[in-house]
């Protein structure tokens, strides 16, 4: 899908927030209007399916994206991508990373306030639409066998108890 590959690209080049947002609701009002009057789907669910199109080359969606550890703003980019209908519990391919696994392994020392602020967001945010969510999204495991948290007890550097810790609050 082109749309996929040129959101992942609008996150790469550092897109703003407000225009990931007039970027996904021109797509979708263009699909809507293309759309058939027996369609069923709403702006919202068109909205949703376009947020967590797979990037081609990865198979990362817009929130895997976002929150990449080099990725600018990454919690403006996540709440607002959890606005448009992320899912949350989608997995990528090759390392069976959800967006949780994805902010824990990419945490550093210099990061680690933002990451605790994002695995917050995220937990609330599982806990809000299906309250077993969050404590599932943090025992589901990669391809290699871990967890959100057992990532995270890998960690050793200053800070890193502090993400730990927003875990455990979770599962």
């Amino acid at each position: 899908m082109a749309f996929s590959k040129s959101m992942s690209g609008f996150l790469i080049r550092g897109a703003s927030p407000a225009q990931i947002a007039a970027y996904v609701r021109e797509h979708a009002q263009r699909l809507l209007k293309t759309t058939t009057a027996k369609s069923v789907l709403t702006m919202a669910e068109i909205t949703a399916l376009l947020v967590n199109a797979r990037d081609p080359s990865t198979g990362y969606t817009a929130i895997h994206h976002a929150t990449r550890p080099q990725q600018t703003d990454r919690l403006r980019h996540c709440e607002l991508l959890i606005s448009l209908g992320a899912d949350l519990t989608l997995s990528t391919p090759a390392m069976g990373w959800t967006a949780l696994h994805r902010v824990v392994a990419g945490a550093t020392e210099a990061s680690v306030d933002e990451d605790v602020k994002l695995v917050h967001l995220l937990v609330n945010t599982l806990s809000k639409r299906d309250g077993d969510d969050s404590q599932r999204c943090c025992c589901v495991k990669d391809a290699q066998g871990n967890t959100p948290v057992m990532l995270a007890r890998k960690l050793t550097f200053h800070g890193s108890d502090a993400l730990l810790a927003a875990l455990n609050e979770a599962s």
